[in-house]
């Protein structure tokens, strides 16, 4: 039996429930909302977080500012 074999039937055979047991880290409940009480929000601060969390990446604007009113 080859090693492909073998995992494939380990993996077939493996039966065991996942761990599903809330931990800390877990990511917090999104709430819905139907699509007409939905809010832009605030663009520009999830912006700027995405940036502070990505170092790779930079605000750059192909225009003024002033004109974006």
């Amino acid at each position: 039996m080859t090693d492909t074999e073998r995992h494939t039937a380990h993996a077939r055979t493996s039966l065991t429930p996942p761990d599903t047991t809330p931990t800390d880290d877990a990511a917090p409940l999104v709430e819905q909302v139907p699509a007409y009480a939905a809010d832009p929000g605030d663009h520009e601060a999830v912006f700027n977080i995405f940036l502070d969390n990505n170092d790779d990446w930079e605000k750059y604007r192909t225009f003024p500012v002033e004109s974006a009113c």
